[in-house]
């Protein structure tokens, strides 16, 4: 049986109201810094219902979330999994990159299965 193991990125706006809609763009890196395969499917994402994407309006200070699942069972022939160090998010429309220090070994070649942006501080099930 596969378990996921949900996680979640919140971002706060510190700047003048903005509005975010889709998914962001993710990448794992290793301790070094490098690029770790990274394969994403959006939405599907468990306990959270919402799949498709909706605009989201942060007034300054606002918050939004990106919940993020993966599973830590081995698929087919693999025996273990790089471990990530941190993850870099790209969010739609916005310059730059977010990196959040964070663990993630996820099994079956680097799958993420990531959330549309959440309004507000959503906790994953």
């Amino acid at each position: 049986a596969r378990r996921l193991r949900p996680g979640a990125a919140r971002v706060r706006n510190g700047g003048a109201r903005c509005t975010l809609q889709g998914f962001a763009r993710l990448q794992m890196y290793a301790g070094s810094g490098r690029p770790l395969r990274t394969r994403v499917h959006h939405g599907n994402v468990p306990g959270v219902s919402q799949a498709v994407p909706r605009l989201v309006t942060l007034p300054h200070r606002g918050r939004a979330t990106i919940v993020i699942a993966y599973s830590d069972v081995p698929v087919g022939n693999e025996r273990r999994c790089p471990t990530a160090r941190s993850l870099g998010i790209r969010l739609p429309g916005v310059a730059g990159r977010i990196v959040v220090h964070i663990e993630l070994a996820p099994f079956n070649r680097g799958l993420l299965r990531e959330s549309p942006i959440l309004a507000g501080v959503v906790r994953p099930a």
